[in-house]
């Protein structure tokens, strides 16, 4: 060094030199790579993930307040390095490079920027990273950058017109769908894109490579693709990546992009993704059925009405500007349905390859949901979701209705072999939609109706000429094809065709009316033909006789019920005319047949005499039966009646000019009730007299053998005679066929008179006349004086009646009147002369004792009175009564006394035989109180 000779531009003077330096490098380093992060998981190592070449990095650094900034560009790996770094702390900074974005910083979740532990991830945030402390010496080369490139995602949601999960050709983009970003847990939205446009495209553009999940919520009505393509990570094209099937948002699973890794043949390129499409089918439908309209009233009614398969059915629609055609076909229950519809209102059906011979019924008749449509165009607006199944057709196959008007035989409403049609009649249809003109049945009384629209109809047959009438409806419950339909005017009830359907049962039957009879007469002679009478002496003396008045009844046989009634007439004969074809008996109502007559035998001459036999069963009145055909008169039906036994009474019919109970006549009647027709004879009798024949007691008349009975009415003989009471009557007759006998007794009633003695005396007591009779009746008694004065009293009081002759009459009346009277005569004779002797009087107080009875003195009672028969000692006692009388009467004349007991209480007899007194009030008793002798 030398004075002033040292450089003065290193800042002192000429004598310092301030140029001998000494530079220190550092011995650190810091780098290391900038890589393109394709998965964008912010960690190296991924497929593809190379260098980033050209990358400016820089440095800065603060060395003794000096702050250094050094930069370095990334070579074609993507290296950098900054070396000969002292130990301080520094930041790097990285450029983004074009089309490239940051990865995410940190993400193994070490943030030291260690050299030897943070060495695999992105370190910047926001480009930078900060804060590393490099050691004296160190060499830190993990301080990494990861960049990638901006991906895309899209691309298509579209209307899956057929639900298949598939783009077909023609189905276009589903417009007003909202599409959104979510990360790859599908909860945290990210991005939200426009709706979606005609188009159905959308697009997330500028995105980060990375997991990420896409949701889609299509308009009102729609659901997603019942088919979806699964992980949208296969890239496939055209397919639905929505999972499920649900009507509101449906997201994707989630899908990873990559920067360069992405698919190139979607229309972009490796940086975008344009395979996550969603398909949207819509949630309506139409349909629904073609069935056969029985009824073809173009309703829907159940009840057999089943579908109609195989009916072509087409739909034509218009989805943004596109047009769809679909078919189906009906299937075994004439079912169609069209799904996944989306709303709109330009839909229209139409139905074809309609079955042949079927015609469409009425359209629109009633419930939509029920009624027939027609066969199209049938324009239909289809709400969101709206499930249209109201859609249908009614097809229906004409129907015709037939078949037979015959001449009912037997009128019995049913088509019986051998019953022919009748031809020429008119029949007519009415009632349903068809109104075809009437028709004539042809010549074996067959019509038919044919091309009917099926529906209600009625069947008026007129009717035929010749005096036809109609036969019973609806006879045959399990017939119907064999029997009358044809009501009250000739008009069926309502037959309802159906499609398709041939009634050929509607029938009508037509029959004349018959007649049957005929006579009931009286069989004389019980030999069940109708022939003549023979009187008893061999005479014809004319036919036997008609029976007038017996009821008949005419019944059916199916059920006893009666058919008709008629009464013979006075000729015999009964008619039932008017009279309806078929089975039928007669039956004689019996009770009308006269008491004790029966009917005669039946079918004599085995039948071969009809028009002259009797045809009813004796027992019961009842005739066989009989088939009455159309327009027949049969009058071979006839009854014989005869009495069972004839019979014959006598009445007895009281004269009542008895004189002693005995002997009192009867008019006597004998009666003959026989079968009417001939005459009667008496051929032996006994105890018959003329009825002019003499009162009692004189001697009547006999009646004459061979004597004729008198007609007096039908079946009733008489002959008028006199019976005598008790003696009875035997009277044998004939009609020259029967023989009839009675015997008879014909008494009065018996009246027992009790006996009293005819010679009455003076004195004698009153007799109450006794008389008893064996039923009930009124005993009548009258007393005639001498004098022809009669006195009704049952009482003889000789004191009253007086001494002479008297006639007793006593009349028995029974109360049945038609019993005779029985009376009973008696004459009888009150005298002095027929007394018998008596003796008695009076034992009386003698108060002032001078043996004569005084007024007021009283009888003394209780007082013993012997009276003794002097000749034969016989004595007979008797009390005193209270009044102090005693008797002692029906004496027989003779000699008496009497004997007086003494009175009880101190009494002694009083004064005998007082003089001056008479001998009627004195006392006669003596000593002992014996009287004297009385005769």
């Amino acid at each position: 060094m030398t004075s002033g000779g040292e450089p003065t531009n290193d800042g002192d003077g000429n004598n310092g030199n301030l140029t001998v330096d000494f530079g220190f490098a550092g011995t650190g380093s810091i780098g290391d790579l900038v890589w393109r992060d394709n998965d964008g998981n912010g960690l190296q190592g991924g497929v593809g993930e190379t260098g980033i070449p050209g990358v400016i990095v820089t440095l800065t650094y603060t060395i003794n307040s000096t702050n250094f900034t050094l930069l370095d560009t990334t070579d074609a790996n993507g290296i950098y390095t900054f070396n000969n770094l002292p130990p301080a702390t520094y930041a790097v900074n990285f450029g983004t490079p074009s089309g490239y974005s940051a990865t995410t910083a940190n993400a193994g979740g070490n943030s030291s920027n260690s050299s030897t532990t943070d060495t695999n991830d992105s370190d910047p945030t926001g480009g930078n990273v900060t804060g590393i402390v490099l050691a004296a010496g160190e060499n830190n080369l993990g301080i990494d950058a990861g960049f990638n490139q901006t991906v895309n995602l899209g691309d298509y949601v579209w209307f899956d017109q057929n639900n298949n999960g598939i783009q077909d050709p023609g189905e276009p983009g589903l417009a007003g769908a909202t599409v959104k970003l979510y990360a790859a847990n599908g909860t945290t939205l990210l991005q939200t894109a426009p709706v979606t446009g005609n188009t159905g495209a959308y697009n997330f553009t500028g995105l980060t490579p990375g997991d990420y999940v896409v949701g889609v919520t299509p308009p009102a009505g729609y659901k997603s693709s019942a088919v979806d393509g699964g992980d949208p990570d296969n890239n496939t094209l055209n397919d639905d990546n929505g999972t499920g099937s649900g009507t509101g948002e449906v997201k994707s699973l989630p899908i990873t992009l990559t920067s360069g890794g992405e698919p190139t043949n979607d229309g972009d390129g490796n940086n975008g993704n344009l395979t996550v499409d969603f398909g949207f089918a819509g949630t309506g439908s139409i349909g629904d059925f073609v069935w056969k309209d029985l009824n073809a009233n173009g309703i829907q009614n159940g009840g057999g009405e089943t579908g109609v398969s195989g009916v072509i059915v087409t739909l034509t629609y218009t989805i943004n500007s596109t047009s769809f055609t679909i078919k189906d076909t009906t299937d075994a229950n004439g079912l169609y349905l069209f799904p996944n519809l989306p709303p709109s209102s330009t839909y229209s059906l139409s139905f074809s390859n309609v079955p042949a011979g079927m015609v469409i019924s009425p359209s629109n008749a009633g419930d939509d949901n029920f009624d027939s449509d027609g066969l199209g165009a049938i324009a239909i607006t289809l709400a969101a979701g709206q499930n249209d199944l109201s859609n249908d057709l009614g097809l229906y196959a004409p129907a015709a209705i037939g078949n037979f008007v015959w001449h009912d035989l037997n009128a019995n409403g049913i088509q019986d072999p051998g019953e022919p049609g009748i031809s020429g009649v008119s029949v007519s249809l009415s009632g349903g939609p068809s109104t075809p003109p009437a028709t004539n049945t042809d010549g074996n009384g067959k019509y038919l109706f044919s091309n009917l629209t099926p529906g209600t109809y009625t069947v008026t047959f007129g009717t035929p000429a010749g005096g036809y009438l109609a036969s019973p409806a609806n006879i045959g419950s399990t017939t119907d094809d064999k029997d009358s339909d044809a009501g009250s005017g000739g008009t069926t009830s309502a037959y309802t065709l159906v499609s398709g359907q041939t009634d050929t049962t509607v029938d009508a039957g037509f029959y004349k009316l018959a007649s049957l009879g005929d006579y009931v007469w009286y069989d004389k002679n019980k030999n069940g033909i109708q022939d003549n009478i023979i009187d008893p002496n061999g005479n014809i003396v004319g036919p036997e006789m008609p029976v007038q008045g017996i009821s008949v009844q005419l019944k059916r046989v199916s059920d006893n019920s009666v058919a008709g009634t008629a009464v013979t007439n006075s000729s015999g004969f009964y008619l039932f005319s008017n009279v309806i074809p078929g089975d039928y008996y007669v039956q004689m109502v019996t009770a009308t047949i006269p008491a004790n007559f029966d009917i005669t035998q039946k079918d004599v001459s085995g039948n071969t005499m009809d028009t002259k036999d009797s045809d009813f069963n004796p027992a019961t009145g009842k005739s066989d039966n009989t088939n009455l055909t159309s327009g027949e008169n049969d009058l071979t039906w006839d009854m014989g009646i005869y009495m069972i036994s004839a019979s014959i009474v006598g009445p007895c019919i009281c004269k009542n000019n008895a004189t002693n109970g005995k002997n009192g006549q009867f008019d006597e009647i004998l009666d003959v009730m026989a079968t009417p027709g001939g005459s009667w004879m008496i051929i032996q009798q006994t105890g018959m007299y003329l009825s002019t024949s003499p009162a009692p007691p004189a001697a009547p008349i006999p009646v004459p053998v061979g004597t004729m009975l008198n007609n007096v009415g039908l079946g009733m003989y008489r002959y008028n005679f006199v019976h005598i009471d008790s003696l009875g009557y035997t009277v044998r007759v004939t009609n020259g066929t029967d023989t009839l006998m009675i015997t008879n007794l014909c008494p009065y009633p018996d009246v027992i008179m009790a006996a009293f003695d005819t010679a009455l005396c003076i004195y004698d007591a009153p007799i109450n006349l006794m008389a008893t009779a064996k039923m009930p009746g009124t005993i009548d008694y009258i007393i005639t004086t001498s004098g022809n004065t009669e006195i009704h009293t049952n009482v003889i009081d000789p004191a009253t009646l007086g001494m002479g002759t008297f006639t007793l009459k006593l009349t028995f009346t029974p109360l049945d009147p038609t019993l005779c009277q029985n009376t009973y005569i008696q004459s009888f004779n009150i005298s002095i002369n027929n007394c018998p002797a008596a003796l008695g009087n009076f034992v009386w107080n003698d108060q002032n004792a001078n043996g004569k009875q005084d007024p007021g003195e009283p009888g003394i009672p209780n007082v013993n009175v012997t009276l003794t028969n002097v000749t034969t000692a016989a004595t007979t006692n008797a009390m005193t009564a209270p009044n102090g009388k005693y008797l002692f009467n029906n004496l027989a004349p003779g000699t008496y006394k009497v004997t007086f007991g003494t009175p009880a209480g101190g009494y002694i007899p009083t004064t005998a035989n007082a003089g001056g007194v008479l001998d009627d009030v004195d006392s006669d008793a003596g000593a002992g109180g014996m009287t004297g002798n009385y005769v």
